[in-house]
Parts: structure tokens; C-alpha cells; sequence
């Protein structure tokens, strides 16, 4: 019965208490049911991030992220065409979230690939917000040819590549979240990791 959302919070605040980490430009990124587990990260730990990533998952509801009580923050989402997890509502999954982002720009559609296209709004209260939908695409990873799926093994070289997209969105996303936590004392788990001793080596003489 491990929880998932609290390991990642242990795993945060482990991280912004004894790393290097500008705790205004943490981003979460995610694919199929790793994207549904960034929905719930967004919802129950929305103050840790700046903004997140998913690929070939959608939201259980259009008008999230307003269905558990948080402000949306800058994400990008890809999704095949032919993925029907996400294909068919993506759409109505986009326009909520810009309204719950209150995007006032009109809607920017890009032809980014021959076989990508990219709808995204600039303007909006917490930073820009994106979905990129890949002609013929199922399950996959767009632009990576998986060696252990044979479906995703030989994709069109001229599909979007979603990781490098992925970064450069997060890159664009240049305010920083002021509301974003640092690490107190308090907020550390107790348990710090040990190491046990080695054992000294046993010698003989003959």
C-alpha cells in the first residue's frame, strides 16, 4: 500500500534540503500511466512545481484542474491521433484547462512537424500552456522508436520529438512560481539513509 504522491513529496523536500535545486524550476514529466500519476502530483503537490509534462494520458475530466481546488499551472500534453486514451478528448481536455488557466490570448495553432500539429495559448494567469497532436500515433512515445514495442519501434522520422519539446517548453516558462516551498527542517523526513560498516578483512599467517 505505498503512496505514491507521498513518496514523491519525500523524495522532493529529501532533495531541496540537501541538493543544488532552484526550488522555483522543478517541472514533472510523465508517459501513459506515469502521465496519470503527474495528474495526481498536479493536483496534491501543485505548490512543489512550476509546471509539467505528459504524454499519451488525459485527465479523468475536462475541467480539471478546477475539480481538485488548484490553480493551474504551465503544461504541455502529447497525444496520437490514433491513441484513443487521449486522441478523441484532448481537445475538450485543452480548452478547460486554458479557461481554468484564464488564457486570454486567442488560441496559436502551428504546423511544428509534417506530422505534428501544436495548439497553445501565451497569455494566461501562471504561464503558457500546450497540446501537440501527432498524425497516425498510437501508444507511443512521439519521436523515440521503442525497442520493446513493436508498434512504436519504427515511427515517422518526421514525428515531434516529445522530450526535446518537452524541455524547451519548460525553458519558456521564465517567471518564477513565487509560491513555490522551500525545505524546512520540519518538512525532512527523519530517517536519513545509513550506510553499514564494512567488515575488516580477516587475515591468517602461516
Amino acid at each position: 500500500n505505498v503512496n505514491d504522491v507521498d513518496f514523491t513529496r519525500e523524495v522532493l523536500l529529501y532533495a531541496l534540503k540537501y541538493l543544488c535545486i532552484d526550488h522555483t524550476r522543478i517541472f514533472g514529466g510523465g508517459y501513459g500511466n506515469g502521465g496519470s500519476m503527474i495528474y495526481n502530483i498536479s493536483c496534491e503537490l501543485s505548490t512543489y512545481f512550476r509546471g509539467f509534462g505528459v504524454v499519451g494520458m488525459l485527465p479523468p475530466s475536462s475541467v480539471y484542474p478546477d475539480t481538485c481546488g488548484v490553480d493551474a499551472k504551465p503544461i504541455i500534453g502529447f497525444c496520437g491521433s490514433s491513441n484513443n486514451i487521449c486522441g478523441p478528448n484532448i481537445r475538450a481536455w485543452f480548452s478547460g484547462y486554458s479557461d481554468e488557466a484564464n488564457c486570454s490570448d486567442a488560441e496559436k495553432v502551428v504546423q511544428e512537424t509534417p506530422t505534428t500539429t501544436c495548439y497553445s495559448h501565451k497569455d494566461c494567469t501562471t504561464g503558457p500552456v500546450k497540446y501537440c497532436v501527432i498524425s497516425n500515433l498510437g501508444a507511443c512515445w512521439p519521436g523515440i522508436n521503442s525497442s520493446f514495442d513493436n508498434y512504436c519501434k519504427f515511427q515517422d522520422p518526421n514525428n515531434i520529438n516529445a522530450g526535446e519539446a518537452m524541455l524547451r517548453f519548460w525553458n519558456s516558462v521564465t517567471e518564477p512560481d513565487t509560491a513555490a516551498p522551500t525545505a524546512t527542517p520540519t518538512d525532512i523526513p527523519t530517517a536519513t539513509p545509513t550506510i553499514p560498516p564494512t567488515a575488516a578483512p580477516t587475515v591468517t599467517v602461516n
